[in-house]
């Protein structure tokens, strides 16, 4: 069976296509951790090239995540972020030249540590939101939607 038919597949590409911004970040920030985690099962075990792939997919969501910063909505917040995000793609070439799985489990810890902001801005925008509109059908507009570009997002399926 094919990938893009693979239930699993199918499944995460409906729950990203209807993603918010809100939404997608925080897949986004779930994508990248759990790639970061199988890449130091695969570390550990000696798996290099699924080593290699988790690690190259976590650093194309973190490049991804780098790619949607508003610095001009985002301030002095989106320039922490984007110090941060390059800081964090650093790391991971260092992880993978040195074989590294400290390295692997910092960044998904700085990561881990940013969910949480992330998921409470999430529900501060939706309750905000929420208030703002009278009528559910106003509620599913197109013009919060945020699309991916080229990470892939099926591979992880097994």
């Amino acid at each position: 069976m094919g990938l893009a038919y693979h239930p699993a597949c199918r499944y995460q590409a409906m729950e990203i296509n209807g993603a918010d911004r809100m939404e997608l970040v925080l897949l986004l920030y779930k994508g990248a951790i759990k790639e970061l985690h199988q890449a130091k099962g695969f570390l550990d075990t000696g798996e290099i090239e699924n080593r290699v792939r988790c690690i190259n997919k976590a650093g194309a969501i973190i490049g991804e995540l780098k790619t949607a910063l508003d610095f001009d909505r985002g301030g002095d917040l989106a320039k922490s972020l984007d110090h941060l995000y390059t800081y964090m793609m650093r790391r991971l070439i260092q992880a993978n030249l040195r074989r590294d799985g400290e390295i692997l489990e910092e960044i998904a810890g700085l990561l881990g540590t940013l969910l949480p902001a992330w998921e409470e801005t999430r529900l501060k925008n939706a309750a905000e939101k929420a208030d703002h509109t009278p009528f559910a059908s106003q509620a599913g507009g197109t013009g919060d939607r945020l699309s991916l570009s080229s990470v892939e997002w099926a591979g992880s399926a097994r």
